[in-house]
């Protein structure tokens, strides 16, 4: 199964140490780089329409944040009878850090919601605009385990996380938005 990934020239340096931790496991990475808008949120924006691109191709994916590394082994078997799969933290927080979609008509349309979502609202982060098309959709869910989706500095720690996200955009997002990049 792929895993696909983006990020701006900014984040190269990070793409760089995800593709390298993927291919110690084994695993192909598809890496799309997008141009620099200015904007974090537009930048993030994105997300959905890079899915929907490798939607297009017929085959089951995994997306992961290209500031994430691959730590641990995926058991690949875990998204078997489901079309999408993401972490909800606390139960309740939907996080699109690392997430899973095969397609289907119910996928395309979660999927088509999302971008129209993040296109006319621009007040509510793209997850929290996934979360809202996802709640409104029929999809095949499955709640990804928190390690496939584990924060570096959560509390409490992920027990044995597979995927570790290292939240570059807690310093960076400030940066751009301030105009300091």
């Amino acid at each position: 199964m792929k895993i696909v990934t983006f990020f701006t020239d900014k984040y190269e340096r990070f793409a760089c140490t995800l593709v390298d931790s993927a291919t110690k496991f084994g695993y192909e990475v598809v890496e799309e780089r997008i141009e620099e808008t200015g904007d974090w949120q537009c930048n993030t924006d994105k997300k959905a329409l890079i899915v929907n691109k490798h939607l297009v191709e017929g085959k089951p994916f995994i997306i992961t944040d290209a500031d994430s590394e691959i730590v641990a082994p995926i058991d690949f078997s875990f998204f078997d009878g489901c079309d999408f799969s993401a972490r909800l933290k606390g139960g309740v927080e939907m996080l699109s850090g690392t997430m899973y979609f095969k397609p289907s008509p119910a996928v395309y349309q979660m999927v088509g919601n999302w971008i129209y979502r993040n296109s006319v609202d621009r007040t509510r982060l793209e997850q929290q605009h996934l979360h809202e098309a996802y709640k409104e959709s029929n999809v095949d869910f499955k709640e990804m385990p928190s390690k496939y989706c584990a924060i570096f500095d959560e509390r409490p720690p992920v027990p044995d996380p597979c995927v570790l996200h290292y939240q570059a955009s807690r310093a960076y997002r400030r940066k751009l938005n301030a105009g300091r990049v």
